[in-house]
């Protein structure tokens, strides 16, 4: 429907703009400022109820917040105070039922159908650095790599104990996750570093991906069948209950799972 609406015809009386006089200001129940869009990073129908009582339960913004589906798959995420909002934002990245959750802001004169929603802020820590590169200029440049870079978690390069680096990233979910990398100084030698993803979601192991499934992978079809080689796998997670402090054999994890995949690094 939205493409035949653009391939219209535009005549020369259609090119006329047509200004709407006395135009309504911001109804403050429904201020965009105060308002995000969003989609479920899934193929599957949000069960719409559920979903808003759950998000209720685990944001629980101070103001409140109304949630409405504007179209198939895609919610209004209104709240009444920026505090709240911006708490959302920063906090994230979000999930129901396992499905992600991609957020955008809104401006005026958005369609909010055509909002891009490919990005999602995750923190990921980076493991196996070497002395001497755990500062904001080495995070800077492993995050832009990765995807684009937010913020750098200075409490985390403070603790003596911490083995790895935490930087927040904007990564696009039309692509592949980002595994390890080959970094080195101008003057010294290569080293390859490993990437964890705090609180990721359902990712296919065959192609990368966030929120795909073995049954609409293109890449896993384009094949003539299944050999079975992998090039993710979970490692890619990073462990919620914080294991990753000062542990040894949690390393050595890290480096077998990793180094079987340095040869194919993304």
């Amino acid at each position: 429907m939205e493409d035949n609406l653009r391939n219209m015809h535009i005549d020369e009386d259609m090119k006329a703009n047509l200004v709407i006089p006395n135009f309504p200001h911001d109804n403050p129940s429904t201020n965009l400022s105060l308002s995000l869009v969003g989609r479920f990073l899934t193929d599957r129908q949000i069960c719409t109820q559920i979903m808003k009582e759950r998000m209720a339960d685990v944001w629980q913004p101070r103001r409140g917040e109304a949630i409405k589906e504007i179209a198939l798959g895609l919610f209004l995420f209104q709240f009444f105070h920026q505090i709240d909002m911006q708490r959302i934002l920063k906090g994230g990245p979000w999930s129901f039922d396992c499905h992600l959750l991609i957020l955008s802001t809104i401006k005026k004169g958005n369609i909010l159908s055509q909002v891009p929603l490919y990005t999602v802020p995750f923190w990921v820590q980076v493991h196996l650095l070497p002395v001497g590169f755990m500062s904001l200029i080495v995070g800077q440049s492993i995050a832009n790599y990765i995807g684009e870079f937010l913020d750098y978690d200075v409490k985390n390069s403070s603790d003596l104990w911490r083995s790895f680096m935490r930087i927040r990233v904007l990564i696009d979910v039309k692509k592949p996750l980002k595994k390890a990398k080959r970094i080195k100084k101008p003057d010294g030698e290569a080293t390859v570093v490993f990437f964890k993803y705090e609180r990721l979601g359902t990712y296919y192991f065959f192609c990368g991906l966030l929120g795909h499934t073995d049954k609409n992978c293109d890449k896993l079809f384009n094949m003539e069948q299944d050999d079975g080689q992998r090039e993710w796998g979970p490692y890619l997670r990073a462990d919620p209950r914080g294991a990753t402090r000062g542990s040894v054999g949690y390393v050595q994890k890290i480096q077998i799972a990793g180094m079987r995949q340095s040869r194919n690094l993304t």
